[in-house]
């Protein structure tokens, strides 16, 4: 009899169900079962005579494609995202793999290798660039559905990807690698960013989001071509003590400064030059102590020679007489001390625009420091006093400045013609008015890195002779300098020569004719000459003199007119001396000789030195006589022995082109002359 229909049981044969509609053919489609459910599956026909005989039992699972994921969040990284999900329902059988799309479905991808969990990192894109992305997942049904789409953006080159906290140097925690001078650095909330190791730091700009942070190290600097956006107020950008920052931006930050404490029994002893660094600064609290016996703040007042301050409020002149407020006026230096040592801090909005400065008068007649005004560096960066006529726009103005030396307590000279006169960042500075009334402008393009926080001495490149008077415990200490340069004159020179300022060192000067001298800068240094020096103690008895920089081949001597004591520093170059009370000042004399110590007679001197077809020539040499070549830093390039006035000369054709400082030492003078080199 011919089949009419058939049953089917799905718990092993315990009961069976009939196909409706009748069927007679397969497959038989069993349906509403569970995905994922196993089923023991039996057959059977009918037909007019009743039920067949089921079949075996076979076991059998349902499934269907996945249901879609879920997104729960994209982190977006260089060049790729990393989709956080939760899978959906599998559909009975597992997954096997996600596909994503990126061009909001148009499109997918499997991952590869295969992943069967999240998240699922998209690689290859493109950096600062939006993608609308979806997710599917897949099993051995095939595709399931997908998410809806979510938009997601790489993270731009520049930004930073390492973690929490990281060093600027390390490549791996920027999106391109460490930043360069075309950079556009963007350090996301919550993230501390430190300049650490690299010395100078450089990007075009630099956003600092919300909660972010970037602190520029003690000895590090960082140079911002462009602007700097800082959404993390004061404490988002930080300067470290002796860190320096070079930018155009006016923006917020802290700029710090570590000051050392004082000896209060001595008070002579830890004062620190200050200027600051941010607009609108107030003294008060950062700049002062509880209680106000442990500190001492002070702005000098040329009009009266003396330091005012600013806890005095009632005798004439007060702290705002001479100050104008209790805020730091930007562009001008103070000098404080503390009983305890520690980090003082500017805070506020970067000055990076040119500060004018006028009305620098002098007043007084015998004042030991009358002239003298005391202006600060007003960027977070240190700067050079260089060509201060054309590029500081200064009238009236000397050309040698004076900076506090801190180990020496008393003031080092800055002339502008050296190129190491550098004014660290948050100090002030000595200027000197020569007539009427001084003015400049400190301008920001003579900003430069230097990471000391403080002005400590160093070698110039230019040729000087530079001694220190000391005490001999070293508590205090005077520099004195003799300079040799082309353009200075013998007499006085306003732009050369420096006036001697008083600090807490013994006085130790050269003189010319009245001028007492710090710095005297002279032409040529005969060998017969003799150039004074006037010394007064200071409360100490027992002091040195040392030689610390010379010229090349020229013989020192010091003469002590007290003890008839002839040294040579050259060879010696600590002289130890006593003095007293009442001394006569003009005791000491500096002396240019030759080795055996015999004067020679002055003759009128026909020596020339110029460049010309490679060459360096000279001539009217009076005997033998030793030729250095130097370059603007003080290096030694060439040097030669020349005998005779005739015409000799010097090849240079190995010599990079530049500007040259050729000097002669004979054995009656030493002439020097700038020259050009081709």
């Amino acid at each position: 009899s011919a089949i009419t229909n058939y049953k089917y049981s799905i718990n092993g044969g315990s009961n069976f169900t009939t196909c409706s509609p009748a069927q007679t053919t397969s497959p038989i489609v069993i349906a509403g079962l569970t995905n994922g459910t196993s089923y023991n599956v039996q057959i059977r026909a009918v037909n007019a005579n009743g039920d067949g005989v089921a079949t075996s039992s076979a076991a059998a699972t349902p499934s269907t494609t996945p249901s879609a994921p879920t997104i729960t969040g994209i982190t977006p990284s260089c060049g790729s995202l990393s989709i956080a999900l939760t899978p959906g329902i599998d559909g009975g059988s597992a997954i096997t793999n996600f596909k994503f799309s990126i061009n909001g479905g148009t499109s997918f991808a499997a991952c590869s290798p295969a992943q069967t969990t999240g998240p699922i990192v998209i690689t290859g894109l493109t950096n600062g660039t939006s993608y609308n992305v979806l997710i599917k997942a897949v099993n051995a049904n095939g595709d399931g559905s997908a998410t809806g789409s979510s938009m997601a953006t790489t993270v731009l080159e520049g930004t930073w990807i390492g973690g929490s906290t990281g060093t600027w140097e390390t490549g791996t925690n920027w999106c391109g690698g460490m930043p360069t001078a075309s950079t556009d650095v963007i350090i996301p909330s919550n993230v501390s960013v430190e300049i650490a190791s690299s010395s100078l730091a450089i990007c075009n700009s630099v956003t600092i989001n919300t909660g972010g942070n970037l602190t520029v190290n003690t000895d590090q600097a960082l140079t911002v071509l462009g602007t700097i956006t800082n959404y993390a107020d004061i404490t988002g950008l930080v300067v470290k003590s002796g860190g320096s920052i070079k930018q155009n931006s006016a923006v917020l930050a802290t700029v710090e400064r570590d000051v050392t404490n004082a000896d209060w029994a001595d008070w002579r002893d830890g004062w620190h030059f200050l200027s600051s660094p941010v607009a609108d600064q107030a003294i008060d609290p950062n700049f002062i102590t509880d209680p106000i016996t442990d500190y001492d703040f002070y702005a000098w007042w040329e009009e009266t020679n003396e330091w005012i301050n600013y806890k005095n409020t009632t005798v004439a002149p007060t702290w705002n007489t001479v100050n104008g407020s209790n805020n730091f006026t930007v562009g001008k230096g103070y000098m404080a001390a503390y009983d305890a040592g520690g980090t003082k801090k500017f805070e506020g909005t970067l000055n990076v625009a040119d500060v004018p400065v006028s009305g620098l008068a002098i007043t007084g007649k015998t004042q030991i420091n009358r002239s003298w005004h005391l202006l600060g560096n007003p960027f977070s960066c240190a700067l050079t006093w260089q060509a201060i006529i054309t590029d500081w726009n200064a009238t009236n103005i000397a050309g040698v400045a004076q900076i506090w030396n801190e180990s020496i307590q008393d003031y080092s000279l800055l002339p502008s013609a050296s190129t190491g006169s550098v004014i660290p960042a948050t100090n002030g500075f000595m200027v000197q008015v020569s007539g009427g009334e001084g003015s400049l402008i400190i301008p920001e393009a003579k900003r430069i890195h230097s990471t000391q926080p403080y002005f400590k001495s160093a070698q110039s490149e230019i040729q000087q002779i530079k001694l220190l008077a000391s005490t001999a415990d070293n508590q205090s200490a005077k520099e004195s300098s003799i300079m040799l340069y082309p353009d200075a004159t013998e007499g006085y020179d306003l732009m050369y020569d420096g006036e001697f300022l008083h600090g807490f060192g013994p006085s130790f000067y050269s003189q010319q004719g009245d001028l007492k001298l710090s710095l005297n800068a002279l032409p040529e240094l005969p060998l017969e000459s003799r150039i004074p020096f006037s010394f007064i103690k200071n409360d100490a008895s027992e002091f040195t003199i040392e030689l610390k920089q010379s010229i090349e081949g020229l013989p020192v001597y010091l003469t002590d007119l007290k003890t008839n004591t002839d040294q040579n520093l050259s060879e010696n170059p600590v002289y130890t001396f006593s003095s007293e009370a009442g001394d006569d000042p003009n005791r000491f004399e500096l002396r240019f000789m030759t080795p055996t110590g015999l004067d020679k007679t002055s003759t009128q001197s026909s020596l020339r030195v110029y460049a010309t077809n490679g060459k360096i020539n000279i001539s009217g040499v009076d005997g033998k006589a030793e030729v250095f070549v130097r370059n603007i830093v003080g290096q030694v390039f060439l040097r030669n022995s020349v005998n005779g006035s005739t015409l000799q000369s010097l090849n240079t054709s190995n010599l990079p082109a530049g500007v040259y400082m050729v000097s002669v030492v004979s054995a009656t003078k030493t002439v020097s002359q700038k020259v050009v080199v081709k």
